[in-house]
């Protein structure tokens, strides 16, 4: 009988076998359920480390064909099982951060839809958030119009003749009819001699300075600079409850700062009081219809087909839809392009 070659198999079995009991803590990943408290996350790793490092000592002990056994054994009979429990924990972490992120979408939707519902707040792109409006001036001829006229800002005003609201443009080059008269007199000047009134636009967005109307650039305080913007507003009167059409000036300077671009940007660019439009938003989406069906106020666009059959004035409305006119503002290519250089 030869004791020597069996005493040989039954070590070599013993040493597989021993391989074979370390091989699961080495699949075993390092870290925890959520619910493990820390001292068991510790211990788990601590186990893992211990037994990686006695499986390499033994390997080198026993040889290379017990460790190339005991491998193919694993992988034949244990290591299915693990795979497919790794599996399962992966699909029930996809599933649960798929429920977490519908949930997250719900909630986010159900906040848009308050938001455009007050009609308090707008969009900003660049921040990811809803930021709230400012002081809103309404015309002499909005039903809820309430302010006097020495609570609205000297800069913009209402022209009741022309219907139309009016915002400041300084000019300290040209000397006006004002300036001339005042020299001629040996008086001083009177405020708002130094440029005039232009006419605003439903989504014309500007900044001014309505404590420093006819200030240098250098000469404007940060704290005074304000960003206004002029924005349709629908309202029912009467008892047939019939919707009317209004332009009101609203303060977004907290909105506009973190959007459009930085107040000392602004006033960098020689944008204040200029006369001229910063940004814009599309207010097309908030225009009454006219009697012929279209939209007052909008002018016609081409639409340009997307892939997938959509374009991008459809993408653009379902977007507003969504976030409101805040996600829609651009800022005029005159001041964009000098912020490029």
């Amino acid at each position: 009988v030869d004791l020597e070659g069996g005493d040989n198999a039954k070590n070599a079995s013993l040493s597989v076998s021993i391989l074979l009991t370390l091989q699961p803590y080495l699949e075993q990943s390092s870290s925890s359920s959520p619910q493990s408290s820390l001292v068991a996350k510790l211990f788990s790793i601590l186990r893992q480390y211990i037994c990686i490092l006695l499986y390499a000592l033994l390997s080198h002990l026993f040889g290379q064909q017990a460790k190339d056994n005991a491998t193919q054994i694993f992988e034949r009979i244990h290591l299915p099982a693990i795979k497919a429990a790794q599996l399962k924990a992966q699909l029930e972490k996809d599933r649960k951060a798929a429920e977490a992120q519908l949930e997250k979408e719900k909630e986010e939707k159900e906040e848009d839809d308050r938001m455009i519902q007050q009609n308090t707040h707008l969009w900003s792109n660049e921040q990811r958030c809803w930021i709230e409006k400012g002081e809103t001036y309404h015309s002499l001829l909005h039903p809820a119009s309430s302010l006097p006229a020495e609570d609205i800002p000297p800069t913009i005003r209402w022209d009741s003749k022309k219907k139309q609201w009016e915002r400041w443009s300084k000019n300290l080059k040209t000397r006006t009819k004002a300036m001339k008269q005042a020299e001629a007199a040996g008086k001083s000047l009177p405020a708002f001699a130094k440029g005039t009134f232009v006419p605003v636009r439903a989504g014309e967005g500007w900044t001014t300075s309505p404590k420093q109307p006819e200030a240098e650039k250098d000469q404007i305080a940060i704290g005074n600079i304000r960003f206004f913007v002029c924005l349709p507003t629908t309202v029912v009167v009467g008892a047939e409850e019939e919707e009317e059409q209004h332009l009101d000036v609203v303060d977004v300077t907290d909105w506009a700062s973190q959007t459009v671009l930085p107040t000392k940007a602004a006033r960098e660019l020689e944008a204040v009081d200029s006369g001229r439009e910063l940004f814009s938003l599309d207010v097309s989406t908030l225009l009454l219809l006219d009697k012929k069906g279209g939209k007052k106020g909008k002018g016609g666009k081409k639409k340009r087909q997307r892939k997938g059959g959509t374009t991008e004035e459809e993408e653009e409305e379902v977007s507003v839809a969504r976030k409101g006119v805040g996600c829609t503002a651009k800022v005029s290519d005159r001041y964009l392009n000098r912020m490029e250089i």
